[in-house]
């Protein structure tokens, strides 16, 4: 008797898994130490103090440049509402317009031009077909 070997292929996409876990793992744990070292650094310094203010001074200019930038976020949202007001609307209602007038053109030329001819023509047909049926019979 023959033994078969049965291997299990792992997929590709488990084995990425894999490296994504452990890379994640390895940088908690290097940026776990980064924190406790700094933690055991700035309870034994005297530079502590001169650090603290320097990042508020930093924090200080990261608010200053965000509320700028909401500044300038309302401002061009205001741009944009009175643009879509005073030189989009006015479009879209010119074009509504248009769209109105050529209805009521289709609407008027298939009422005078269109009907008529159908009408026109079908009489036509009926007067071919008996014309067909009156050769057929004498014939």
């Amino acid at each position: 008797m023959e033994t078969e070997n049965t291997q299990i292929i792992m997929p590709e996409e488990e084995s990425i898994d894999q490296k994504t876990k452990t890379g994640l793992i390895i940088g908690g744990i290097v940026l776990l130490v980064l924190i406790i070292g700094a933690v055991i650094f700035l309870l034994n310094s005297e530079k502590t103090p001169v650090i603290r203010d320097i990042f508020a001074i930093l924090l200080g200019a990261e608010l200053f440049v965000i509320g700028f930038a909401a500044v300038l976020l309302i401002i061009q949202s205001a741009r944009l509402i009175n643009m879509f007001q005073h030189e989009i609307k006015p479009v879209l209602d010119a074009a509504n317009e248009t769209m109105s007038t050529f209805r009521g053109t289709a609407l008027f030329i298939s009422d005078a031009l269109v009907e008529p001819v159908v009408k026109l023509n079908g009489y036509f047909a009926s007067i071919k077909q008996a014309v067909n049926l009156v050769k057929n019979l004498f014939k």
